[in-house]
């Protein structure tokens, strides 16, 4: 996962959460170590401290020396990190035995902090199906998983933006939360889907989606003739070039063009 771009596309910020693992470690309270690393390739900038979020109910969070983490406010968790090299070890700990669906939802975050104040932001998903809240020049990557990216406010995103690139293995766009007018191609939907190339969008009548099949002239077509009405309130529209197929499906609230 990375984030290199700045507000005028140029390639000088990058951040990478190098690993997110957990593991038993067997106990009469259940423990399970997370391993965090984070880092810079521009020295010249900061790292912030890693957030956790959605960790599973009822669970606490300890720090390497055995200290609990209070949650903040909004109920994540801030890992405290070097400011360039980013690296940590936290366990969880839990009354009960956790499922690998249960800690596969907890996701990472980190940011990278230029001279000229510029932040990236860097998300990793984990195993499972995760909630990942979208700004416009976060990097991220859902990881395993069904994992969706959420909006908050009435913002307009174009997902073509240079800023925006830094997308991967997401299954769903929701658009529930406000009004948004979003701007989406074909390859755009191809870069941030995993190999099954399949994106869901929800939303509603005060949501538009403009989109373009901007990979026709390299044998993209669109294989349904027009929208296939799922009776659930979507509609699919599919793509292929001949070997690969990609798939569309978006809430008929949505006004929507070029699809």
């Amino acid at each position: 996962m990375e984030n290199n771009s700045d507000n005028d596309g140029n390639q000088n910020e990058y951040v990478r959460i190098d690993d997110f693992s957990i593991s038993y470690n067997g106990s009469d309270i259940y423990e399970y170590p997370i391993t965090l690393n984070s880092s810079l390739t521009d020295l010249s900038e900061k790292l912030s401290d890693i957030t956790l979020t959605n960790l599973p109910a009822g669970t606490s969070l300890k720090d390497s020396g055995g200290n609990t983490i209070a949650p903040n406010a909004d109920g994540s968790y801030t890992v405290v990190t070097d400011d360039t090299v980013g690296d940590a070890t936290v366990t969880l700990v839990s009354p009960t035995s956790l499922t690998a669906a249960e800690t596969g939802t907890i996701t990472a975050s980190v940011e990278s902090i230029a001279n000229s104040g510029d932040i990236a932001k860097t998300t990793l998903g984990g195993s499972g199906d995760d909630l990942i809240a979208f700004e416009a020049g976060d990097s991220v990557d859902g990881g395993a998983g069904n994992d969706t990216l959420t909006f908050g406010g009435a913002i307009n995103l174009d997902f073509s933006d240079a800023n925006m690139a830094n997308i991967s293995n997401i299954e769903k766009i929701d658009l529930s939360a406000g009004d948004h007018e979003i701007t989406l191609s074909l390859s755009d939907v191809l870069d941030m889907t995993d190999p099954a190339h399949n994106l869901v969008i929800t939303g509603d009548t005060n949501d538009t989606l403009h989109f373009s099949n901007d990979l026709a002239g390299s044998g993209w077509a669109q294989t349904n003739d027009g929208a296939e009405s799922n009776g659930d309130g979507t509609a699919t529209y599919s793509y292929s070039d001949g070997s690969d197929t990609l798939t569309l499906t978006v809430d008929e609230n949505i006004q929507n063009t070029g699809l």
